[in-house]
């Protein structure tokens, strides 16, 4: 059995102070128009992410990750466990 284990980290950079789409509803009556959707934008964002893999008998895996963001006013946080079988 192994069980390798992985880290990395980064960071992002932005010039912009936000993101803007347009959007509109296609059942909406024609005088509905369109609206704006502003949202603010983290000028730096560091990302970190772990995790680790074990290898177990009859060629099966279970994996394990950790990712995470964090800026300005910002974080986003996720985790994930996949358990496959190699051919």
């Amino acid at each position: 059995m192994t069980c390798p284990i992985f880290a990395n980290v980064g960071v992002s950079l932005s010039t912009e102070d936000d993101w803007t789409t347009s959007a509109r509803l296609i059942e909406a009556p024609s005088g509905a128009g369109a609206f704006d959707t502003t949202i603010p934008v983290a000028d730096v964002v560091g990302r970190m992410g772990a995790g680790l893999t074990v290898s177990g008998p009859g060629n099966f895996d279970l994996r394990a990750e950790y990712d995470g963001a964090f800026g300005d006013e910002y974080w986003s946080r996720s985790g994930m466990l996949r358990l496959s079988k190699r051919f």
